[in-house]
């Protein structure tokens, strides 16, 4: 009777208890038995899933015996050309890319893997500043949740990498140039500054990226990482035209792995890399600002004399720009405190070192001058956050302080206070004192604030805490009746 499952292939219908029972029974009866004739169902209902029957197929697939890899992909063709409302708690593409067997479903594992890895555009309640009046923000995170991804990642696509990298370096490089971008339409971004980048202290594995929050887009970093040090290994040419590409398309973390992978190359002597940057204008690139340093440090203090002399005596010019630069004492200070480090034999570098430290003796060594900002122990050091962890514990939830909190962004493009080191600080101070937490999430729950950013850290610092059971029962109950809160369920 076509009218009784005409519901399944309705995708804006609500489906219920009975379309339900049909869907299950669709699944059973048509997705790994009798597949063609289910195949020709839809096909005949103008190739149209109601969402009940699209997680019922992908839940069967999942479920049963792994089918037939000409099934297998047939079905997940399908499922990836229809509309989908797959929720954040249960994604069964993540756990269909998981069961992807090497080499057979290779095609299947890639078609996922895009799909999953996808940059989403979400839109978010922004509170209005005395600059703009804009009530809309936006946030870009992939599709798929990180945990699974990077199971799949280690499983299917790293040990045979070098079998499907053409089309992931595709895949991944477009993905990032996405995300990029969307946050540059909407005022976010610029050559020289992304959020994702931001977040990224390396693009090595690095201590400091295990501090800060670690976004789903990190996925992508790594693997693009993986791709180029395969790459600059087996097909140096190849690598190149990467890098090359990667560099030149104005996506801050695209230019960091381009710096990467000449780091990573064994080809390049060190004077050709030290030439690299010369030619390149990056000794005081902000976008990619630890790679380079990395860069030198594998090749400075291996340059022959010449090129050293070349490379320090643009190091004593500065940084060019079109606007001056009040810490440009300090940022050539910097720089030549890391080639003193990493060259500490070289006469040529101690003695501009020297120089400096005579000319400035205000200026002390930064333990990390690679970086612009980073933590230790508990607390974000540099001058990224506008409060410290003590000056935001002693702040209580006036209505003053509640507006500062929702809507202070700071410099989002330099190097001043900015909203990530604020909510970064918000992290330890949660962590330090429950009591002082709990004062600010009831006030927040009494202005009815529930689409805020700052919930988030709320939670983070309690999971880093040492909670009491009493204290777990009371974030579980208010949990449990401000369903309000379940869109940062992530």
């Amino acid at each position: 009777d076509k009218q009784l499952i005409s519901a399944l292939f309705q995708p804006e219908k609500q489906a219920d208890q009975r379309d339900q029972a049909l869907a299950l029974w669709f699944a059973e009866n048509f997705v790994c038995k009798n597949t063609e004739e289910g195949l020709a169902i839809i096909q005949r209902q103008g190739q149209k899933l109601n969402q009940v029957l699209w997680d019922d197929i992908a839940h069967r697939l999942n479920h049963d015996p792994c089918p037939e890899a000409n099934v297998l992909v047939k079905w997940v063709t399908v499922l990836l050309h229809l509309p989908t409302s797959a929720n954040n708690q249960w994604n069964p593409l993540e756990y269909l890319l998981e069961k992807c067997r090497y080499p057979q479903d290779n095609f299947i594992a890639l078609s996922l893997f895009e799909y999953l890895t996808k940059p989403d555009v979400k839109l978010k309640e922004k509170y209005p500043s005395n600059n703009n009046n804009e009530l809309v923000d936006i946030e870009i995170s992939i599709r798929g949740k990180r945990l699974y991804l990077e199971r799949s990642w280690q499983k299917i696509f790293k040990p045979h990498i070098a079998d499907f990298i053409d089309r992931l370096e595709s895949i991944i490089t477009n993905h990032l140039s996405n995300a990029h971008f969307s946050l540059k339409a909407w005022g976010k971004a610029n050559e020289n500054f992304d959020i994702h980048s931001y977040h990224r202290s390396a693009i090595e594995p690095h201590k400091q990226d295990h501090h800060s929050y670690r976004e789903s887009i990190a996925l992508l970093i790594d693997a693009a990482r993986d791709i180029i040090e395969c790459l600059v290994e087996h097909n140096h040419q190849r690598a190149l035209a990467i890098i090359d590409a990667w560099f030149n398309s104005k996506v801050p973390l695209l230019k960091r792995l381009s710096i990467h992978g000449i780091t990573k190359s064994k080809q390049l002597n060190p004077d050709e890399k030290i030439n690299w940057i010369i030619n390149h204008n990056l000794l005081y690139v902000y976008a990619g600002k630890h790679e380079v340093f990395m860069l030198l440090k594998v090749a400075y203090p291996y340059a022959a004399e010449p090129i050293r002399i070349n490379l320090l005596k643009l190091v004593e010019l500065g940084p060019h720009t079109e606007k001056d630069i009040p810490d440009k004492n300090r940022l050539i200070y910097n720089l030549l405190l890391w080639l003193h480090r990493i060259a500490p034999d070289c006469f040529l570098v101690a003695q501009k070192f020297k120089a400096m430290q005579q000319t400035h003796p205000d200026f002390k060594p930064r333990e990390y001058p690679d970086l612009d900002h980073y933590m230790m122990g508990a607390e974000r050091m540099g001058p990224h956050s506008p409060v410290t962890v003590e000056e935001l514990l002693n702040r209580d939830p006036t209505d003053e302080n509640i507006k500062w909190l929702l809507t202070y962004q700071g410099d989002r493009f330099w190097r001043g206070p900015d909203r990530d080191g604020l909510l970064h600080t918000l992290i330890e101070a949660v962590f330090k004192s429950y009591q002082w937490s709990w004062k600010w999430v009831t006030a927040l729950q009494d202005k009815n604030e529930w689409n805020s950013d700052v919930w988030e850290r709320f939670f983070r610092g309690w999971e880093k805490s040492s909670l009491s059971e009493e204290q777990w029962k009371e974030i579980i109950a208010f949990l449990r009746d401000h369903p309000q809160l379940y869109k940062h369920t992530d």
